[in-house]
């Protein structure tokens, strides 16, 4: 499957479509329906790719829209992976940081082995001496 045979937008996805995705990848527990469905709304910029009515990947950034922003929930379905459509996704993601974020922005991601190698390729780099942490709700 080529990029170029799928269906491109920048529009959200259902929530139903979205927490699939999620599911299909491995990306992390299913959140509640009512918490995706406000993640999404209050997205900065998402990107997605569909086979016909079938999501099959997703990208998308949050933020306050000014120095802030965290690219999250990069997402090809694993049957579409190897294809080129995680650096689509990135390339897309680049593109509206470069119109949009100031160069003084702080713009992060998450990244698992070997995924970093992807978003290397756009910039994001470890930060030495820093490392990656998460509020857990106890």
């Amino acid at each position: 499957m080529s990029k170029a045979q799928l269906r491109w937008t920048e529009t959200v996805p259902t929530v139903q479509d979205y927490l699939d995705l999620r599911v299909a990848t491995g990306l992390g527990a299913k959140p509640p329906q009512e918490v995706a469905e406000r993640a999404l709304a209050n997205s900065l910029y998402m990107i997605c790719a569909y086979q016909g009515q079938r999501l099959v990947c997703f990208a998308r950034i949050a933020g306050d829209g000014a120095l802030s922003y965290i690219v999250n929930s990069v997402m090809v379905a694993p049957e579409f992976q190897g294809q080129g459509l995680g650096k689509a996704l990135m390339q897309a993601v680049s593109d509206w940081l470069i119109a949009n974020a100031d160069a003084s922005a702080y713009v992060c991601l998450m990244a698992k082995e070997p995924a970093d190698r992807l978003y290397q390729q756009f910039g994001f780099q470890a930060i030495p001496g820093n490392i990656g942490m998460r509020w857990l709700k106890l």
